[in-house]
């Protein structure tokens, strides 16, 4: 078996080679601080798991400067030299592997963020039963998946292919395939309750061609048909 590790540090100088990098900050991102803006408290400590080169950290960091504490954790040593300059601390931990809290102590969070990280994991509710017992009082996690039943995946499977743009570095990246009604259920099996739904919504030509309104209103209703990349809020239960 492949050394996960490894296999995300040669994905991580893949993305530095080829400029994958993130110059155009993922409609993801913009939804997850859509998110934290609309919930949070004014001062928050925040964890970002899956950090990658630190796209969030940079943002929220430009919009809350020092009012922010900022902790980053990724596997790879690669993505945390890029993203160690928008962070406060950064750790390297693999999560299918290691306990978070035997690197970080006992500190706790009030918003914890994973973007696009639960479908790279083995055992992605145990990763998310660790977060929760990271959570302060009170606290919130903001997660996100590549959603496998976005309409244009559908197609691409009625005809007998599996979507290929589904990952960008290699065929095992994605170790989990989400949609919204089974990540939710994961939620719930984890502990969680749901309470907000964002993401990147990306509609067929007809639809798109609709006013704003009516788009909208069509994004609230079938969001797992329209969502490419859904953003979750979630609290406890």
């Amino acid at each position: 078996m492949r050394d996960t590790r490894e296999f995300y540090e040669a994905y991580w100088r893949w993305r530095r080679e080829n400029d994958r990098l993130n110059e155009r900050v993922p409609e993801r991102i913009h939804a997850a601080i859509r998110l934290f803006e609309r919930y949070d408290a004014p001062s928050q400590r925040v964890l970002d798991v899956g950090c990658g080169e630190g796209t969030l950290g940079r943002l929220l960091r430009e919009r809350r400067g020092a009012a922010l504490e900022l902790a980053g954790l990724d596997i790879s040593a690669g993505a945390l030299e890029l993203a160690r300059r928008h962070y406060d601390q950064v750790y390297q931990v693999n999560v299918d592997q290691e306990r978070i809290r035997d690197r970080i102590g006992e500190r706790s969070f009030d918003t914890i963020v994973a973007l696009e990280t639960l479908e790279h994991l083995f055992a992605p509710q145990a990763a998310l039963e660790q977060i929760r017992d990271l959570l302060a009082p009170g606290g919130q996690i903001i997660v996100s998946f590549p959603n496998i039943a976005w309409w244009r995946y559908r197609l691409a499977l009625l005809a007998g292919r599996f979507p290929e743009e589904h990952h960008i570095f290699d065929a095992v990246e994605h170790l989990q395939h989400f949609t919204l009604p089974s990540f939710r259920r994961l939620l719930d099996r984890s502990g969680y309750r749901a309470t907000a739904i964002d993401g990147e919504f990306l509609q067929p030509i007809g639809v798109r061609h609709l006013p704003r309104a009516a788009r909208r209103a069509l994004n609230a209703r079938f969001p797992n048909l329209f969502g490419y990349q859904v953003v979750v809020r979630a609290v406890c239960r």
